[in-house]
Parts: C-alpha cells; structure tokens; sequence
C-alpha cells in the first residue's frame, strides 16, 4: 500500500483566493537577484492583512507536501510583521512558481542531508536546513527544514556541526517514529554533509581544546554515533539537496535540486 498526498485542489484554491489563477509560471519560487537601487523596495505594503494570509497559506503547503517552496516561504514570513512591496512582489513569486508546478508533488515515500549557510543572513546568523528520506524503490523527502541558528558562529564548520546536531534529532526522531510502527531499519542512519572539517569533529571521539564552546554539540553527536545512531558520509556540495533549504538558488542548480529531491521534471 501507498499513502499519497494530493494537493492540486488546495493549490487551485489559493491561487484562485490571491488572483494568481492567470499568472504566468515561472521556474524557481526566489530569485537569488538582489533589488536593484531603482526598485524601491523599502516601500512598506499596506495591505499586511493579505500579505499574511498568502504566508499562512503557503506555509501550510510547504509542511504538508512541497519542501521546494519551504526556504522562500519560510524567508519571507519573517516579514509578516511589516512587509514591503518588494516582499508582496517575492511572495507573489512563489504564487506564481507553484502554478507552474503541479507535477511537483509524489506520493511521500533513512537517510538526511544537512547544510548551513554561514552567517548568510543579514543578522549574521547562520541558516540551518536539511531533509529527511526514506529510501526504498524510491527516494522522496518525509521531512524538512529552514530555520536560523539560534547563536552566531565563529566558522563555517561550527555552523555545519550545529546543523548536523539539529539534523540528527530529526532523524532520530523519524528512526524511533518507524521502530513504533513495526518498521526495523537495516542499518543506521545515514547523513550527508558538504563539510568534511564537521564530520570529523562528529566522529572524533577525541574533542580538541579548541572547540571547546560547542562542547555539548560535538558530544551529543559523538554518543549517537557511538551508539550506531547515525553515519556520516561527506558528499559533494552540487549534490547536497539541503543547499534548498539554506539560500536562494541560481535556477540551473534549484532546478537539479528539486527535479532529484521531488524526481520531478520542471518545464
């Protein structure tokens, strides 16, 4: 048997609630184009009220069947509060690229990959994204995120061994959800991270003196792996599908992205 979540009636509904039933498809749900200094895109939108029901609408979409659209939504809810045109105008965006993209969503069917985006964001935190699997016949995403680290950190290998951290207990989290339900994993967990210098420190049993301040991190990774909790496997950045969830893509690699997260082809 097979459980399959069908969205193309909920999709059809928003776009006809926010007028964008006749929008024209575009392939990628956030450029990574900066405004240009003649955009006035600090202009505020009047309209909060819409702008938060489009939010709420797609964010909802995002957490029950489309991970592609998650780092878009996700980005520009954090300006719900009081967005401005150039916002309304990125939020239209997805509006538009999910319109384009029905075909995106499978039947939802262990494994993660991780990633974070080293003081990518204009606070200086760090962003943290990643997707679960389950890997049978076929490979497709049971969970995901986009969120920001909770502290700034000092390199690009503390911000991947946070994320790795925040990864491990989602799988963790699916692992013991399977076990409940009679499924017995054949081995343990395998995460894939872009970062070699972070999967060192989590399998180094041996901590140096120098990372002494993500202490808790490393150690409670270092017992999971000891218990056969989880694996860590180094993979090349073009192939890590949880760059998705961290910053906005150019459209070659979003689309290779989505097209093996989603096995889906984007016209």
């Amino acid at each position: 048997k097979m459980i399959s979540i069908d969205v193309e009636a909920y999709v059809d509904t928003i776009l006809t609630r926010f007028e964008m039933a006749d929008s024209k498809p575009v392939s990628t749900p956030m450029t990574n184009v900066k405004p240009k200094k003649t955009d006035n895109h600090t202009e505020k939108f009047t309209n909060i009220k819409l702008y938060q029901q489009i939010v709420g609408s797609l964010m909802y979409l995002q957490l029950i069947a489309r991970p592609d659209i998650t780092f878009a939504t996700v980005k520009l809810a954090r300006a719900m509060a009081s967005p401005t045109t150039w916002d309304y105008r990125n939020i239209k965006r997805v509006l538009r690229y999910i319109k384009g993209s029905y075909d995106a969503n499978k039947p939802i069917m262990l494994q993660a990959q991780s990633d974070a985006d080293w003081g990518g964001d204009k606070t200086y935190n760090s962003t943290t994204g990643g997707v679960v699997f389950l890997s049978g016949e076929n490979t497709t995403p049971v969970e995901w995120y986009s969120k920001l680290q909770r502290c700034i950190t000092l390199s690009t290998a503390m911000a991947e061994l946070t994320a790795i951290a925040y990864t491990l207990k989602k799988v963790m989290w699916s692992s013991d959800f399977l076990y409940e339900m009679g499924v017995k994993l054949p081995a343990a967990p395998l995460i894939e991270v872009d970062n070699t210098a972070s999967i060192q420190l989590a399998e180094d049993t041996c901590t140096k003196t120098r990372i002494k301040h993500a202490m808790l991190k490393v150690r409670f990774i270092q017992e999971q792996v000891t218990k056969c909790r989880a694996v860590f496997k180094h993979v090349k950045t073009w192939a890590n599908r949880a760059d998705l969830f961290t910053k906005a893509l150019e459209k070659g690699a979003f689309e290779v992205h989505v097209k093996t997260l989603m096995q889906t082809h984007l016209d």
